[in-house]
Parts: C-alpha cells; structure tokens; sequence
C-alpha cells in the first residue's frame, strides 16, 4: 500500500521582503530579482491507522540546494538538478497531531535564466515496502535480453523491512494483459551495497 498527497497546491511560499502566499507548483520563476533564499511550509496531520506507516517526501525538478526540516528538526540537505529525490520522514513524523515541513531552498541559476521547482509529494506506505530510493526509483528494477524468438526477463525488488511470512509474487503478462507465467520469491539477504533492506528476485524464459 502507498498513498501519494501533492503537496503543490498546500505550500506555502515565503519570499521578497518577508511576505508569504500561496502557491501551487511547478513553479518557474525568472532568476533576475530571486531573493538568495525560498522558504516552502506545509502542514498537515497523519491518518489515525498511519502508525505503522513509513514516510517520505518527494521534490522534482528542483533546481536548488535544499534543506528538508519536519517538525523544526533538519532532516536532510540535498543538492538537485531537475531530478527526482525521495527523502524519509518517518523518525520526524508525530501521531495524532499536526506536523510542519519546511523546504529552505537556495536556487541555483539554470542556462535558461530561471529558477524551476517540479513538484512535491508526501508519501505514506507500510513499514514492509518496496525501496523508495533517494534518486527516485521505486525499488523494482527489470532487465530484459532478446533472442531472436526468445525473451529472458529478469526483476529485482529492493524490500525494506520484510517480515519472515512475506512472499513477493512476480507475473508476466502478454501485449493483451494475459498472464504468462508466475513466479514467487522469499526476500533474501542483500549485497553490502543495497543495504535499503532485503531482495527478492524472478527470472521468466520463453
């Protein structure tokens, strides 16, 4: 289970001389007259059944250097060029109760003269889940090798926190939406580099 909430229309945008407004994203500002520092606020309070839940916020496209605070506390300082970052929240998130995110954001100048924020997600999943990268992957990775009139396919799943009764079942469906075939898969340790969780993996030939 993972729920996405667009932050975009929520936040609240703090600039030029101290004024504050509303703001929906993305946002592509020219970069002559940009204050040396923007300041993007949103509030919000988690579902009464979200504490078993992990969660992340999501920039994309930021051409900035950012710090991420939830609750007043500095949670991350990232570095973006027009890409996708996930960050966690979830040690920082309070139950019951209303939480503050804050993006200090430092813009960089881009080649075409502006300053451009994407957008923004909060995003909730269980505690068992499928990696949510900080490059914005979303943990399940396929790789495919053709053959003439054979396909070997191959995927990968990044788990994090899996349980001993999890089981990941992969299936391959045809152009029509058929299935091929079905393979399930326990989570198994994984390399000293993937250190996100667990890998459960399945290889399809035909």
């Amino acid at each position: 289970m993972r729920e996405y909430t667009d932050l975009s229309a929520g936040f609240c945008e703090r600039k030029f001389e101290g004024g504050a407004k509303n703001i929906k994203l993305p946002l592509v500002l020219p970069f002559a007259g940009l204050p040396e520092k923007l300041v993007f606020d949103y509030n919000f309070v988690p579902p009464e059944d979200s504490g078993q839940n992990c969660f992340f916020i999501e920039l994309n496209s930021l051409s900035g250097k950012i710090d991420v605070f939830c609750n007043s506390q500095k949670v991350a300082l990232h570095i973006s060029l027009y890409s996708v970052v996930r960050i966690e929240l979830t040690d920082y998130i309070r139950q019951n109760t209303e939480n503050n995110i804050r993006l200090e954001v430092t813009p960089f100048e881009r080649a075409d003269g502006c300053f451009a924020f994407g957008g923004a997600r909060l995003i909730m999943t269980d505690k068992t889940h499928f990696g949510l990268l900080s490059d914005g992957d979303d943990g399940i990775t396929l790789r495919t090798v053709l053959r003439e009139n054979t396909a070997l396919v191959s995927i990968k799943a990044d788990i994090v926190n899996p349980n001993n009764y999890d089981v990941v079942v992969f299936t391959l469906y045809d152009p029509k939406g058929r299935a091929l075939e079905t393979h399930t898969a326990k989570p198994t340790c994984a390399a000293p580099a993937a250190d996100a969780g667990r890998r459960a993996a399945a290889a399809f030939g035909n």
